[in-house]
């Protein structure tokens, strides 16, 4: 297939399928399947309302990867190789958490003498569109660019992962050239990517108190076209680096190298030299230079590898190269991404065709295996995972696989092992893992992952009818102890954890500890000196939501497996529980039209005359919840915390003033993912038209439509989004703790997995 010919099918059903937004369009790809062409100039300015321009990355960030490589692709052809199968980190770092890499072409030509481009960076030929075509796609990028005389094609591929646990860590390099000259001309291409690895836990400290570092030693082999960077580690700390290989450990002892593979044979007036040489900022460029002549009319096809090698197994780059055919044309692995993705045949509306399989794909992109607990999970990702190196929390990774439930139960499955993996002998959830299976609760004390892993298993059981998950078993923390129990126990274990050590306050309420969903909740209202008194009506409504729905599916599977004894023991726990939690709720409740959001103890409440989503989002979810009072709760949350608002609902009502956030940002009243979701589906089961209207303000188009000139929020979005209250920067990613949100502001997967968990349980409900 020629270039032309590509170019060709990505633009045949482009018209249908275009968003009005001046930063790029939505696509159907050659395999029908949804890619974004970037159509902006670069760098990429993103303002506010007003006109300012707001610390955003002006070169935007795609996402290609699998199980066990994180590739973010920028528009301007840089790319960032990212691994989190133990610790997150970035192989080929450069400064403001970014990665390097250069593609370098010299032309020579009798006729025309001597011309150099730069085809990748923000000064590069892919920063004009006019010169580029720049389109995105499940599992490739591709740059077109128009030199003089040529036709140059540039294609990054990634193979997606066919099972849990699996995939490879590497990428293919794809460059096609075309004489399109009258005269013959010589082609010398530089193609590199730079060796320099950054952990990212050591990211945010200063250069001189790092207590790691890692020497890059290069080996080439020129008759194999290799180029190879392994990582020593070291430390003046003698206790920095651990000794085993499964160590838990904050530090990184066995990283894995960085290779380049040169898959091009040469032929007659050919040349090739694979090479290594200092970059100026640091770390070792390593890469392939190779001279051609070209005739007119004639092309040229080129392939290589970048692949990380662990330190033990197969050489992944070998086996990536294998796959590849050299006459073949990029993108390859089209097959096996359309078998990774789900086939939406039925769906007739192109919006919902092409975004949900787009957030289906961004969820495959992003699942990551984590060698530690043997588990592949969809991490947060933006600035926790991918910038801080931070791994949290198991309500986030529970509720990202919410959605895999319908588009891939192995990978729903798997994310609850990982979670439950986590899990003390006693039934707690700790909040975050910083480091190799290094799992601490950091400085939260939450109150509510057993209520998000409940969710996650019943609706886990709802959908695939897998009872015989029940009886799978898992080790407990410490891994070391080798202690197992059936998911059936674990399940038992947490919900102990819940009634006994998380327990009730003084109204009878499941309590707050220090936080429950809103980490920060104690930001603008401490409730440190309530640690012991205050309660939370979010978790009370969870338990009303989410009880009812695990009960039923323990039922089920009590009638149908073996565990019938140990199975309804848990169910008369729990049903002891929901009805005690129901009269107390309710009668806490009483006449008012929406929840308070929280006691302090047992004479102050917060959130009665001001209205918080967060409970109210499941109490739209409670079965037993009247209809009538359903429907009166919708219009308070369409009067008070939807008024005005472009995406969804915000946060809260009236925002704090002088706190962490500005207000109407992150947890003081911005636009959050993870609180409309849940409404949506509670509303849809009264309403379902405004579940579907919901869900399409949610939507990638919407946004493009909404804020036209801001990138982020068109084909990924992160967490939260602030809300209309802030005036000018309304629909931008979040502020505070310096700007340090806007770094990496975009692969959230709670954008991704609450669309389309909400899609298919709304189809559900209106069949």
């Amino acid at each position: 297939m020629k270039m032309k010919s590509l170019m060709t099918l990505l633009a045949a059903s482009s018209v249908a399928m275009a968003s009005a937004s001046p930063v790029g369009r939505w696509i159907d790809d050659a395999d029908h399947l949804p890619a974004f062409e970037l159509t902006a100039s670069l760098p990429l300015k993103s303002t506010d309302a007003a006109g300012h321009i707001m610390p955003v990355r002006e070169d935007p960030i795609f996402l290609l990867g699998n199980y066990r490589l994180s590739l973010f692709v920028h528009g301007s052809g840089l790319y960032q190789v990212v691994t989190g199968e133990r610790l997150w980190a970035r192989m080929n770092a450069r400064g403001n958490s970014s990665g390097a890499n250069r593609t370098r072409l010299t032309v020579r030509g009798a006729e025309r003498g001597e011309a150099t481009y730069d085809l990748v960076g923000i000064d590069s030929l892919a920063a004009n569109p006019a010169l580029c075509r720049r389109t995105f796609g499940t599992g490739y990028a591709t740059f077109d660019y128009s030199i003089p005389g040529l036709e140059v094609t540039r294609t990054l591929s990634v193979a997606p992962s066919e099972r849990v646990n699996q995939g490879n860590p590497g990428f293919v390099i794809s460059m096609t050239l075309r004489n399109t000259g009258a005269a013959a001309v010589e082609l010398a291409l530089d193609e590199s990517v730079l060796a320099d690895y950054e952990l990212m836990v050591e990211r945010l400290r200063p250069e001189g108190s790092r207590l790691v570092r890692y020497e890059h030693r290069i080996g080439v082999d020129q008759s194999e076209a290799a180029v190879r960077c392994d990582l020593i580690p070291s430390s003046a700390d003698p206790t920095a680096l651990r000794q085993g290989r499964h160590d838990s450990s904050c530090f990184e002892a066995f990283p894995p190298s960085l290779q380049l593979l040169g898959l091009s044979k040469t032929g007659p007036g050919e040349k090739a030299e694979m090479y290594s040489e200092p970059a100026e900022e640091g770390g070792q460029l390593i890469g392939e230079r190779i001279t051609f002549p070209l005739a007119p009319g004639k092309s040229r096809t080129l392939h290589w590898v970048v692949g990380l090698e662990p330190v033990q197994g197969e050489n992944q780059a070998r086996l990536l190269a294998a796959r590849v055919d050299p006459a073949g044309v990029a993108p390859f692995f089209r097959k096996e991404w359309l078998r990774a993705l789900p086939v939406m045949q039925s769906e007739s509306d192109p919006l919902w065709k092409r975004e949900m399989t787009w957030h289906a794909y961004v969820l495959e992109a992003m699942a990551t295996y984590n060698e530690f607990f043997g588990e592949t999970y969809i991490p947060q990702g933006q600035t926790y995972d991918y910038e801080m190196g931070l791994t949290a929390a198991p309500r986030d990774h529970l509720q990202h696989a919410l959605a895999t439930c319908y588009t891939n139960p192995a990978l729903a499955k798997s994310c609850l092992r990982y979670v439950l993996k986590k899990m003390t002998s006693i039934g707690e959830l700790p909040y975050t893992t910083n480091g190799l299976g290094h799992t601490s609760n950091s400085a939260w004390n939450t109150s509510d992952q057993q209520l998000y892993l409940f969710f996650a298993v019943g609706e886990y059981l709802r959908i695939t009818r897998d009872y015989a998950f029940l009886r799978e078993t898992s080790e407990f923390l410490p891994l070391e102890a080798h202690y197992v129990g059936t998911t059936l126990e674990k399940l038992e274990r947490a919900f102990s954890y819940l009634r006994d050590e998380v327990g009730t306050g003084p109204h009878g309420l499941v309590r707050l500890m220090n936080s429950d969903w809103s980490d920060m909740i104690y930001s603008d209202t401490s409730v440190f000196r309530y640690f012991w008194t205050a309660e939370s009506h979010m978790n009370s409504a969870m338990v009303l939501a989410v009880f009812p729905g695990l009960i039923a599916e323990l039922e089920a599977a009590r009638v149908a497996g073996p565990d019938g004894e140990h199975a309804a023991r848990l169910v008369g726990s729990l049903r002891r529980y929901l009805a005690t939690m129901r009269e107390v709720f309710y009668r806490d409740l009483g006449e008012r039209t929406f929840s308070r959001r929280l006691y302090f103890d047992a004479a102050t409440s917060w959130g009665h005359d001001n209205m918080h989503i967060e409970p109210q989002s499941y109490l739209m979810l409670a079965p037993d919840f009247p209809r009538e009072r359903k429907l009166q709760l919708w219009q308070e949350v369409q009067a008070r915390i939807m008024k005005d608002e472009q995406i969804g609902p915000r946060q809260r009502e009236v925002p704090e003033r002088d706190c962490m956030y500005d207000a109407g940002t992150g947890e003081n009243g911005g636009v959050w993912f993870a609180l409309a979701g849940p409404m949506v589906v509670g509303v849809g089961t009264v309403d379902p038209k405004a579940g579907w209207a919901m869900v399409r303000r949610l939507s990638m188009d919407a946004y493009a439509k909404t804020f036209p000139n801001n990138w982020v929020g068109q084909w990924t979005a992160p967490e939260c989004l602030n809300s209309v209250i802030t005036g000018p920067m309304a629909g931008l990613p979040r502020t505070g703790n310096d700007w340090m949100w806007m770094s990496f502001p975009v692969y959230c997967a709670h954008a991704h997995a609450w669309p389309l968990y909400c899609y298919h349980r709304l189809k559900e409900q209106s069949n």
